[in-house]
């Protein structure tokens, strides 16, 4: 019986598994805001987690762009957290700051339970 309703539950949280859109799926090569993501085990734990790759570049260089792979995709978060240990050492990131040298953006605390 507890399957049958969390069964019941998910084919709601689902959609129902039809679909009453009548509107046609967009054409291919018209997706914008896209980002490719892959499932796979964390490290530490095994637990499966989501990550993607994402292009960095050093500001005003764009052919000193590097892919970093693996990224966890936090949906909770904002902006974009990297290890320092996985981005090349030709990649020059610099801290932003106003005129006031005051830091444009920092990076949140994070809290490790």
């Amino acid at each position: 019986m507890l399957v049958v309703a969390l069964l019941s539950l998910l084919q709601v949280a689902c959609g129902g598994g039809g679909s009453d859109n009548s509107a046609p799926p967009p054409a291919a090569g018209t997706l914008t805001n896209l980002q490719a993501l892959t499932v796979g085990p964390a490290p530490e734990n095994g637990i499966n987690h989501v990550y993607t790759s994402v292009v960095v570049c050093t500001p005003g260089d764009t052919a000193s762009c590097r892919l970093i792979d693996r990224v966890l995709v936090d949906t909770g978060s904002v902006g974009l957290r990297l290890l320092a240990s996985v981005v090349p050492t030709s990649l020059k990131l610099v801290q932003r700051t106003t005129a006031g040298a005051a830091r444009v953006a920092a990076g949140a605390a994070v809290m490790d339970a």
